[in-house]
C-alpha cells in the first residue's frame, strides 16, 4: 500500500477509510459539508427566535419587555452562530504515518492516513487515550485481568519517522522489536477479538473530538431558554400578584362605601328624630299661649 488515505465519516467502506485525490492538498480530500457543523446551530436558533415569538403572543409582556426578548433571541443566534463558524474554520487535518517504504539514499516515504481533529495530538499514541475512555471495556487494571490488555501494533512507522530514522534502521525495529501500544481495555478472549485497529482507533477519536463543541452549543441554548422561561413565570406571577391586591383593594373600597352610607343614614334618622322633637316642642308652646 504505497498510497495515501483518509480516514472519516464520508468514506463509505467499513473501515471509513478512502484513496486520496492527489489533485488535491490533503484538507481538500475532506467532504467538510458545512451543515454537519450548523445543524444543530440553525436548529437551537430556530428555537431562541420560537420562544420569542411566543413571548409575542402570549399577551404578559409589555412592548418594552418584547423589545427585550427579541434582542436576546438576536444575540444568541449571533453567538451561536459566530461559534459554529469558529469550529467550522478551526478544524486541523492531521497526519498518520501507517507504512514505511524505502526512499532515496536509505530515507522514509511514508503512507499516511490522514483525519481531522480540532487539535493534533502531539504523539499518534495519545489517540488511544481517547478511545480507551469511551470504550465500555475500559479498565486501568486490565493487565491483572484474565487475557491481559488489548495492544494495537504495526505502529512502528509512526515512531521511526517521527524520529527521522533511517529505512535501513526502520526495518531493524521491525524484525527485532514489533513496537505495540498497549491500551486500557480488557481483552475478551485470547485472540482479543474486541479489540480496536488503528483504523478504528483513529475514527472513532477523531468523531468523538467534535462533540464537545455540540454541547457547547446545546447548554447556550438551554441556558437562554431557561432565563425566557423563568421571565414567563415571574410575568404570570407578577400579574395574578397585582390581580389579587386590585381584587383586594376594590373589596376594601366597597366595604367602607357600605359603612359609610350606613353611617349617612343614622345620622339623617337621628337629624329626624332631632326635627320631631323640635316640632313637639314648638306645638307645646304654642298650646301654653293659647290657654294664657
Amino acid at each position: 500500500m504505497f498510497g495515501n488515505y483518509t480516514i472519516s465519516s464520508h468514506c463509505s467502506t467499513h473501515d471509513h477509510v478512502c484513496e486520496v485525490d492527489y489533485s488535491l492538498e490533503p484538507s481538500d480530500n475532506f467532504q467538510n459539508d458545512p451543515w454537519d457543523h450548523f445543524r444543530l446551530a440553525i436548529y437551537c436558533d430556530l428555537i431562541i427566535c420560537f420562544t420569542g415569538i411566543f413571548s409575542r403572543v402570549s399577551n404578559l409582556f409589555t412592548e418594552e419587555e418584547v423589545s427585550f426578548y427579541k434582542r436576546i433571541s438576536i444575540l444568541s443566534t449571533l453567538i451561536i452562530t459566530l461559534i459554529a463558524i469558529i469550529d467550522f474554520y478551526r478544524i486541523k487535518t492531521c497526519l498518520f504515518p501507517r507504512w514505511c517504504h524505502e526512499g532515496i539514499d536509505d530515507t522514509i516515504i511514508p503512507t499516511y492516513y490522514f483525519y481531522q481533529m480540532n487539535e493534533c495530538p502531539t504523539y499518534s499514541s495519545w489517540l488511544t487515550y481517547d478511545y480507551s475512555d469511551s470504550d465500555i471495556n475500559h479498565n486501568d487494571l486490565c493487565e491483572s485481568t484474565e487475557y491481559g490488555c488489548c495492544e494495537v501494533v504495526n505502529i512502528d512507522c509512526d515512531g521511526a519517522y517521527r524520529d527521522g530514522d533511517t529505512y535501513s534502521l526502520y526495518q531493524m525495529i521491525v524484525n527485532d522489536y514489533r513496537g505495540h501500544w498497549q491500551m486500557d481495555i480488557n481483552k475478551i478472549d485470547e485472540e482479543g477479538s474486541n479489540c480496536p485497529t488503528i483504523e478504528e482507533i483513529i475514527y472513532r477519536s477523531s468523531e468523538n473530538d467534535k462533540n464537545p463543541h455540540l454541547i457547547i452549543y446545546l447548554s447556550f441554548t438551554i441556558t437562554i431558554m431557561i432565563i425566557m422561561c423563568l421571565g414567563i413565570i415571574y410575568r404570570i406571577c407578577i400579574r395574578k400578584e397585582s390581580y389579587k391586591k386590585t381584587e383586594s383593594d376594590d373589596v376594601e373600597k366597597s366595604t367602607l362605601w357600605e359603612e359609610s352610607s350606613e353611617d349617612d343614614d343614622d345620622d339623617n334618622d337621628d337629624d329626624n328624630d332631632d326635627d320631631d322633637d323640635d316640632d313637639d316642642v314648638t306645638e307645646k308652646s304654642w298650646s301654653l299661649q293659647a290657654s294664657v
